[in-house]
Formats: structure tokens, sequence, C-alpha cells
């Protein structure tokens, strides 16, 4: 007795015969050929097929997108190309897991697909009436797509059944993800800064310059230094400009400070108000997120990970042990 994988490859040339009957007479009633195809298979996968008019159709609004970008006839013709691998990919990947929801016995109730579309419009603030406009304008029908969210709950069931239900996150887990994110919990570094500032029309620029650098390297005080030549509003003050977190800082004064540590100055940054020098007074690290406050982010963040990791290894197995034969 011949293999699964034998018998599909009966299977496909049978199928392929059809077709080909079927161009070649004009279909089934006998009527002369047609000059142009109407449909052909692109892909079987075990026992189904999928046919050129569902890869279009999926294609559709990727194709779409890609003729508004301007591209050369060449070049349009290979990220078509490369848009059709990709889009066939997908739906042999959709029809694999759509076999497994049949295998596995999962189901959908109407209740749950009723339920799922009211959230979509709840999240998209969307009334039925503008749903079905939205649906409409996408050239589907309602009963199309019930059956594409339908589908994509039987989707999510089979992950939860055969993904989710076999993945833990340790606590280690989480405990390592916090600490290989100190910029994501243990909060921003702050600056506070000085500056003396020297207008760009200022007659004397160059020497005002230099006299700044002398008195610097001399070992005079920042704040002196500024009280006695910055030319901005802060000057009595000892240049002191306050305290802010690196990122709110323009990109060139950013780049000068990101450097420097406490005690530290700066060469001379050209900035929207004019030649500056920086001094940085202090850093201050804001208070950063407990463990205990971010645990649950972070778990979901790990399981999501994980999750993702294991559908496509669960999927590479599924495609190694099923019969795939793309027609090109």
């Amino acid at each position: 007795m011949p293999d699964c994988k034998t018998f599909n490859r009966y299977r496909f040339l049978a199928l392929a015969a059809l077709a080909g009957i079927m161009l070649a007479s004009g279909g089934l009633n006998g009527t002369p050929a047609a000059a142009e195809l109407v449909d052909r298979i692109v892909a079987v996968v075990n026992d189904d097929v999928i046919l050129l008019s569902e890869l279009e159709q999926a294609m559709a609004p990727y194709v779409e997108r890609l003729s508004a970008m301007g591209y050369s006839p060449e070049k349009e013709q290979q990220m078509r190309y490369k848009i059709r691998e990709e889009v066939l990919n997908q739906l042999i990947d959709r029809q694999l897991t759509d076999q497994e929801v049949r295998r596995l016995g999962i189901s959908v109730t109407p209740a749950e697909i009723d339920s799922a579309i009211e959230r979509v419009k709840e999240a998209n603030f969307l009334t039925d009436e503008t749903l079905r406009e939205a649906v409409a304008q996408q050239g589907y029908t309602m009963a199309q797509y019930r059956e594409n969210v339908s589908s994509q709950i039987l989707r999510t069931k089979l992950v939860n059944q055969e993904i989710r239900s076999r993945t833990v996150i340790t606590s280690e887990d989480i405990k390592a993800y916090y600490e290989s994110h100190p910029e994501e919990f243990a909060g921003k570094r702050r600056y506070h800064l000085r500056s003396i500032l020297l207008p760009r029309d200022l007659p004397d620029l160059a020497r005002r310059q230099r006299q700044v650098d002398d008195a610097l390297e001399g070992g005079a005080p920042f704040a002196e230094v500024a009280r006695q030549y910055s030319q901005a509003p802060q000057a009595p003050e000892g240049g002191d400009l306050g305290e802010f977190p690196l990122d709110s800082l323009s990109a060139p004064v950013r780049q000068a400070v990101a450097p420097l540590a406490e005690g530290g100055t700066s060469a001379w940054v050209d900035t929207e108000q004019g030649y500056q020098r920086f001094y940085v007074e202090k850093i201050r690290r804001s208070e950063g997120k407990p463990l205990e406050e971010v645990e649950a982010r972070i778990q979901e963040t790990l399981y999501k990970q994980f999750v993702d990791e294991k559908f496509r290894s669960w999927l590479e197995t599924l495609r190694q042990r099923s019969y795939i034969h793309v027609v090109k």
C-alpha cells in the first residue's frame, strides 16, 4: 500500500490532469476552450489545494501598495515575485493549521464569532452599519467576514491547545529578563547641567571662547566662569540650567553630554541659541520600577516570545511531515 505522501502525489497528478482537461475543453460543459486561464492549482497541501484565485486575492492589498511605490517595471516584477512567495507560504501555513484544527476536532460556536465581532467593533468604535461598510469596501460579504473570524478563532484555539498550554515561564526567566533590561526598568539618568553661552553674532566671539577655555583649563570653577562670560539669562546663577533626562535634550547637546561623568565639561557645541559649553554638576538616576511591579508585564512579554518561537518550530515540524507541492 502506498504511503500518505505517495498517495497525495497521485492525487495531485489527478487534480492537475483534471484542471488541464477543463482548461483545454473550456470546462466540463463541452464549450470551446477559452483564450485565458480561469484558475489553476498553485499548491497542494496534503489533501487540500490552494488555487491561483485564492493566492491573487491574498496578494491584492500588497500588490496595490507596491504599484503605488513607483518602482521600475523590472524592480516591481522582482518585488511582486517575492510577495507571491511569502503570501503563498502564509497560505500553506494556514492550510496546515486548518487541517490540524479539523484533525483535533476543534470547533467554534456562532456565539463565539458574535462575541469576537463585537470586540472588533468596540475596539475600533464601529457600529454594525459602519462595520458592514468597511467589510464591503474590502470586497467581502458579511458571511465571508464571519468565516474569516471563525478561522482566526479556531487557529487561536489550536495555538492555545498545542503550544500555550505547554509553555511555562519560571521566576528565573522573569528575573533574568528584568536584570538584562536596565534601560527599561531601572529608571532614567537625569543630568544636572550648567552652561556657558556665547551668541554667534558676538563681535569678539573667538577671543571670548579662548578666554573661557583658558579660565576652565586653569582650574576656575565652571560656575564662576559662567557668571563672568556667559551671555545667557542663567549667567548670574552660574549658568545653572536644571536637571534633564538625556532623551529630552537636543541631538547635539545629547551627544556632547552623554559621555561625560559628574564634573565633566564638554567642548563647544553649536546649538540653536549659540555656542555653548556644558558642565555636568550631578547625575541622578530616577527611581526605577521594582521587579514585583513589572513581573506580570515581563511574564506576558516572555510568554509571547516563547509561544512565537514554539509555534514556528511546531509549524516547521508540521511542514516536514506533510506533503506540500508548489506549482510555480
